[in-house]
């Protein structure tokens, strides 16, 4: 554990970069921008120094960031973005920032969060239009992240997987996430901790394209995918599964396409090993569609009743089993669906579901 702590201390202290903006383009918004913004001065929140995104954007810990919300603000802002992690007393679960703001066209305003929950991070962008109202969002994982790192005594050289990303405003309606997962070499200076990757094993490098229609709605264009070197089967699979993080959050046909991934044999075989990461990182993909997309996933799940062509049934059970999801929120989420005939078999369904030590 001393081991890891470290590797994600350098993650954070050293893998970061300048916050990057195109000060002409900003001063050619900032006429619309009060319009955006108004509603956030509404709140009470002072974003003056806050960073204005544009061009290529890129942060480090001297960025001007929003961290103290009252409830007000966390509902006004975070009720719909944020909803999956708030604990049961409603208090929000980890430490969330604004770490960056941009108007966009149509009194539409971007904002990206920066979401810290133990060991981990990760970068939600969400789009509000000009009374607040969330229109969109999407979660963007970790854009800086170190895992699996090994090293010697003194930390001065070792080995780590890395996630990498960087967000690029290519137009007043469009913008691309570049994406780099990769498995590398490192050297440090002892007592000095200054990271230098000195050598790349492999690399899986990809670019999500997305544009923000007039009434703030995120629609994913699409993915261009390229690597270097041979990383390994498991890895190539984990990392198109890394996608479905990127679907925006009115794109339903993740579901079918989650589900096609989970059938495939060489998935499954992977995900029959309880020691490898494939089962978890499928859990936890369903974990974040039912928390995020939850009346949608148990319409789903009624529309497709065949379990032997439908694995996301089976794995938000293993959710359940292991306590990830509480079954308390499950009952709450059936009373909830529209349809009799749907609920009632969603209902007979999961009875039987819940933490392993409490069933039977």
């Amino acid at each position: 554990m001393k081991q890891l702590s470290f590797i994600t201390l350098i993650a954070f202290m050293l893998m970061g970069c300048n916050a990057s903006t195109a000060s002409d383009s900003s001063n050619a918004a900032a006429s619309t921008a009060g319009d955006n913004f108004a509603f956030l001065k509404k709140l009470g929140l002072n974003i003056d120094n806050v960073a204005r995104l544009d061009g290529k954007v890129t942060f480090d810990e001297d960025n001007e960031v929003i961290t103290d919300f009252t409830k007000a603000q966390e509902d006004a802002l975070l009720k719909v973005v944020a909803e999956p992690f708030r604990m049961d007393d409603g208090e929000i679960e980890g430490g969330f920032a604004i770490i960056g703001i941009r108007a966009l066209p149509n009194g539409h305003t971007l904002i990206l969060y920066s979401v810290e929950f133990g060991d981990g991070s990760i970068k939600i962008i969400a789009i509000y239009d000009r009374d607040g109202n969330t229109t969109d969002y999407i979660n963007t994982s970790n854009w800086n992240d170190m895992t699996g790192g090994e090293s010697n005594a003194d930390y001065t050289h070792g080995t780590a997987y890395g996630d990498k990303t960087e967000l690029t405003f290519d137009s007043p309606s469009t913008f691309v996430l570049d994406r780099k997962h990769s498995h590398f070499e490192w050297t440090s200076t002892k007592g000095e901790y200054e990271y230098k990757p000195t050598r790349e094993f492999w690399s899986i490098n990809k670019t999500y394209s997305y544009s923000i229609s007039n009434d703030g709605k995120l629609t994913l264009t699409g993915i261009k995918a390229s690597k270097t070197g041979e990383p390994d089967e498991e890895i190539v699979l984990l990392d198109e599964i890394e996608d479905f993080n990127y679907s925006t959050s009115n794109d339903n046909s993740v579901f079918d396409k989650l589900n096609a991934i989970a059938l495939r044999p060489e998935v499954k075989r992977y995900a029959d090993n309880e020691e490898g990461r494939m089962i978890y990182s499928m859990m936890n993909m369903v974990q974040n569609l039912y928390n995020t997309k939850t009346q949608q996933m148990l319409k789903w799940m009624s529309d497709h009743r065949d379990l032997n062509k439908n694995a996301l049934t089976g794995l938000l059970e293993r959710c359940f089993s292991d306590a990830w999801i509480p079954k308390e929120q499950l009952v709450k989420d059936i009373n909830q669906m529209p349809d009799q005939s749907a609920k009632t078999y969603i209902s007979e369904l999961t009875a039987q579901w819940g933490p392993a030590d409490a069933v039977g």
